[in-house]
């Protein structure tokens, strides 16, 4: 994480929910937002697909269970309208869980930024860090 004392820490995790991301890979990226959501003062869970389709704010570590296993869009797939909400919502870091399938190009939103790739996918830019995860 970026040099931020957890009390201060701002996460932004996106959450591709189109139509490309089955069920069980969707509740295995809520499942990991649960925990980093317990690293942060605040984590904004943005669900997106290609747009902006729900945005959950957790605070401390506590959602409900509804926020940490609904499913919200199966469309399409644009990156960028949920980079902005991040950048806009001030988030210190973002982590962008899809699989990589997406109608646009994002650009470098300049904060540090990981992409968590499905089952050895590329993420659709090249800026970032890229975590593989297989489910």
């Amino acid at each position: 994480f970026p040099s931020h004392d957890s009390s201060t820490l701002v996460i932004g995790v996106a959450a591709d929910s189109s139509g490309s991301i089955s069920d069980e890979q969707y509740a295995a990226f809520l499942n990991e937002v649960k925990f980093l959501s317990k690293n942060s003062s605040a984590t904004y869970l943005v669900h997106a697909d290609d747009a902006v389709q729900r945005i959950d704010k957790i605070k401390n570590g506590k959602a409900s269970e509804a926020v940490l296993t609904t499913r919200h869009g199966c469309g399409g797939t644009s990156y960028q309208p949920a980079i902005d909400k991040c950048k806009a919502l001030g988030c210190d870091i973002i982590i962008y869980f899809g699989d990589g399938d997406s109608a646009d190009t994002p650009v470098d939103p300049k904060i540090p930024f990981i992409w968590v790739m499905t089952n050895g996918r590329q993420p659709p830019a090249n800026f970032g860090q890229i975590i593989n995860m297989t489910v």
